[in-house]
């Protein structure tokens, strides 16, 4: 009993740690970083306002493409999956199946916070498709499948609407 309920403290305590550090840390998407992306950043569907579906990173190359391993996968609930995520500032803001809201930390694949919206009677939101997030200032939007235009605020995925 006590070493689970130590276990339960130390998990408490690192997911806590994430949650202040990236309060603490997070910048806001204003509309000057949505027209100039930082080259680490994909904000939104084709990356830039014009579309270009590219990224300026030049890690990855011709000579060393063939070196390329798995650093890290995430397993998704059952259902459709269909959406683009969004990475800002090194983390992954990501619509899942079930029609729940993830940041992830990009560099290891750690859940930091989820936003799972309770539906009302008669709405499947296993059957969700959604093709994007949106990021503005400190919220992530995204339609739900109720036909609401939810949000929430990046930082712990705090209560929107």
């Amino acid at each position: 009993m006590l070493k689970r309920t130590c276990c339960a403290a130390a998990l408490l305590t690192a997911c806590a740690t994430l949650a202040v550090a990236q309060t603490r840390d997070f910048t806001p998407v204003t509309d000057q970083v949505l027209a100039n992306p930082d080259p680490g950043d994909w904000l939104m569907l084709n990356r830039t306002f014009d579309q270009q579906r590219y990224s300026p990173l030049d890690q990855i190359n011709k000579s060393n493409v063939g070196q390329l391993r798995m650093a890290w996968s995430r397993g998704l609930p059952a259902g459709t999956q269909e959406s683009v995520p969004i990475v800002y500032r090194g983390v992954m803001y990501l619509f899942a199946p079930g029609a729940a809201i993830q940041a992830v930390d990009a560099t290891n694949g750690d859940l930091i916070w989820e936003y799972a919206r309770d539906y009302p009677q008669g709405v499947n939101p296993r059957a969700a498709r959604n093709k994007s997030l949106g990021i503005y200032e400190d919220m992530i939007y995204f339609a739900a499948p109720d036909g609401v235009l939810g949000d929430r605020q990046v930082a712990l995925g705090n209560q929107g609407r």
